[in-house]
């Protein structure tokens, strides 16, 4: 093929000299206007691709996410979906976006795989899907109660279904020590004290939870008689129940006693520690549980109401525990600070 340039002043017409020029009188302009445009065409699209080089700006707005021309011809993406996915395997740490409680994996659907494809630990990739409202849940809690450490330690277990099946633990320790006590100062449990119930003050993790452990404690130490060699100093609860059956509606837990440990190194589970352990500690057991349950079901944004996320739920929720006098609290704690409010006068 070659350009003929017979015709001065004019563009040059296509023709294959061996046989005939090619035919048709708008044939050589369509071809140089295809010709041209796709030359466009290209251009654009290498100056897209190569022209310039994108930059992140940073925003103080957690929420904002930066925006480019080009995302007027792009189709929205669904949460997650530009995020890079993340093994997380047994044993690791993960927060919510609440960040309430640091979680540990127990144990996961899914397992990661080696090279040759073999199952070598258990893991599952996530990335970044929000969680429903109805994918986590409370499976099982533990509360144990030791009056020689001077604590009062909580645990809850989640399992959750959807886009993260997942079953993961968390503790939460109270003390009348401090250096022993969890902490939290970076994220609130309630939208109002509730002891101020027209209050906007946030309330913290440690806020809710330590004073319900307190509770417990001094349920413990109150019950202690001097002159007694055998006097109760552990106490074990726990409760077992399967997804679901937790029910919604906000009412007291029901905590079984797994043992009462005494002060002369001896454990009993028998139907004698029972009727104790109810006659005495059940109550405050109960709150420090359902204060727990609370700050979890805030944490993975599970739909259930409770004391936190509806004020008008604490009297249906929380039982009534023995209160402490200032001169009884002196004679146990030997300490000339004032009365530390009890769990249940705080949120009532």
């Amino acid at each position: 093929m070659i350009f003929n340039l017979v015709h001065r002043g004019s563009l040059p017409k296509l023709s294959y000299p061996i046989t005939r020029d090619y035919p048709g009188r708008y044939f050589h302009l369509v071809v140089y206007t295809i010709a041209i445009l796709a030359l466009v065409l290209l251009g654009a699209v290498a100056f897209a691709t190569q022209g310039y080089e994108l930059k992140s700006v940073l925003s103080p707005t957690y929420n904002q996410t930066q925006f480019h021309w080009f995302n007027h011809f792009l189709s929205p993406q669904q949460p997650g979906s530009l995020c890079d996915p993340h093994v997380l395997s047994i044993g690791d740490m993960f927060q919510t976006t609440q960040a309430i409680f640091p979680w540990i994996i127990d144990w996961t659907q899914s397992a990661q795989s080696n090279m040759d494809g073999i199952a070598v630990q258990g893991g599952i990739s996530y990335t970044n899907s929000p969680l429903g409202s109805d994918s986590c849940d409370v499976t099982r809690m533990k509360v144990t109660v030791d009056l020689t450490a001077w604590t009062a330690v909580v645990s809850a277990s989640i399992k959750c279904d959807d886009v993260f099946p997942v079953s993961a633990s968390t503790s939460w320790t109270a003390s009348t020590i401090p250096d022993r006590a969890s902490w939290n100062s970076e994220r609130y449990c309630a939208p109002a004290n509730p002891s101020m119930r027209e209050s906007s003050n946030f309330l913290y993790a440690s806020t809710i939870l330590q004073p319900a452990g307190l509770d417990l404690l001094m349920a413990l130490r109150q019950n202690m008689d001097p002159a007694e060699t055998s006097n109760i100093i552990t106490i074990a609860t726990r409760i077992d129940e399967v997804v679901g059956t937790l029910d919604c509606s906000p009412k007291p837990l029901h905590p079984n006693l797994s043992a009462l440990g005494f002060s002369n190194f001896t454990f009993t589970n028998n139907t004698v520690a029972v009727n104790t352990f109810n006659d005495l500690f059940y109550n405050a057991t109960s709150n420090y549980m359902q204060a727990m349950l609370a700050a979890v079901r805030l944490d993975f944004g599970n739909r259930c109401p409770n004391f936190l996320t509806d004020l008008a739920y604490i009297d249906q929720t929380f039982l009534e525990t023995p209160k402490l006098t200032p001169e009884t609290y002196k004679q146990y704690f030997q300490t000339d600070e004032s009365l530390p409010q009890s769990f249940y006068s705080f949120i009532t």
